[in-house]
């Protein structure tokens, strides 16, 4: 993440607008917002599931989870907006649970190497 207050400084000394500040704090703060999102799900995983309980495991097992979630975010992309498996809500915590998942497995790869590269 980028220190707010020095992309401002950077932006006005490169003679941005002020709209053009406003809408880059504002996307800013929102990838901000999904990736605390993303994190809280992944703590979520960690506490339901144990925190290395992966590790070890083939990485083909990996193809599986990341598919089932990838599947219902792509279920809830495909109902009808006012449906109760569609809508916003539902294909941002679907999107979320995909991104918490690859995250996951990102630290049991690298875990994993690093184990590797200390044998």
């Amino acid at each position: 993440m980028h220190d707010i207050n020095t992309m401002i400084d950077d932006m006005v000394q490169s003679g941005k607008t002020v709209q053009g500040i406003a809408d880059a704090v504002r996307a800013e703060s929102m990838t901000t917002m999904e990736l605390e999102a993303v994190h809280a799900e992944r703590r979520r995983q960690d506490a339901k599931w144990g925190a290395n309980s992966m590790d070890g495991k083939p990485l083909y097992e990996w193809c599986a989870i990341a598919g089932e979630e990838y599947g219902e975010w792509c279920q809830a992309i495909n109902e009808p907006l006012d449906s109760p498996r569609g809508g916003y809500e539902n294909m941002r915590n679907e999107a979320i649970q995909v991104a918490a998942v690859m995250v996951r497995f990102l630290e049991c790869l690298d875990r994993q190497v690093i184990k590797e590269n200390h044998k």
